[in-house]
């Protein structure tokens, strides 16, 4: 249950409201918000301080540090299309090392989100916006399910450039959201099924053929 809510709590602070930072609800509003223990929610919290998302104050609260503000101080923000290939070829480094992880470590209860964030791409009528946070949720599921800190860590770190790759792609090839959509779907499921089956090589290969395919689709050109 503590994964589940240091999970939902990095998804209440990924939201809009979020992006200049500022004081947390209560540790008891957090409980009720995301349906867990009080002593969970603490747990969930300590995980976020350890990991440098959030700080705390005795007697006044928890804080959040916004992401995005970390990110492009330590990754930069460009939006060339160099920036954006540069930003593939990096994930490419940690995410097939994800996947491979993820694959040996075998964690049920992490994989069952995966398959959810899996199935979650298939939704029509979604917007440009929800295509790419569901993009990114099956990404950040495969880094926490290799149970390391420190791969979800850095997709988060990522997250700001990884959207202004997905959003000049589209800009620059004129493409509609579901253009890709099934082809898409169909490498996340390879790529499931190799975690599912241990296969730590191939869920390697298959990542890397998926960020590959992803930087050509989104950029129109191979590099």
């Amino acid at each position: 249950m503590k994964d589940f809510a240091t999970q939902q709590l990095r998804r209440f602070l990924s939201e809009p409201q979020w992006r200049s930072g500022g004081k947390l609800p209560s540790e008891l509003q957090l409980a009720k918000e995301i349906g867990v223990s009080r002593p969970i929610v603490r747990q969930a919290l300590t995980t976020l301080r350890h990991e440098g998302l959030i700080t705390s104050k005795r007697g006044s609260g928890h804080y959040f540090q916004p992401l995005d503000k970390t990110a492009s101080n330590i990754f930069g923000s460009s939006r060339s299309i160099k920036g954006v290939s540069d930003c593939f070829r990096f994930r490419e480094v940690i995410e097939c090392a994800a996947a491979a992880e993820a694959a040996r470590v075998n964690d049920e209860e992490r994989m069952a989100r995966i398959d959810e964030a899996a199935q979650a791409m298939k939704a029509s009528s979604i917007n440009e916006q929800e295509a790419f946070e569901r993009e990114f949720a099956f990404h950040l599921a495969i880094a926490e399910a290799t149970r390391n800190p420190y791969f979800p860590m850095t997709l988060e770190l990522l997250k700001p450039q990884i959207q202004t790759g997905f959003e000049i792609g589209r800009f620059l090839r004129d493409i509609p959201i579901h253009t890709t959509a099934s082809q898409v779907v169909s490498e996340h499921i390879e790529i499931v099924e190799a975690i599912h089956k241990g296969d730590a090589s191939r869920a390697e290969k298959l990542m890397r053929n998926h960020l590959k395919r992803g930087r050509e689709r989104f950029m129109g050109y191979e590099d």
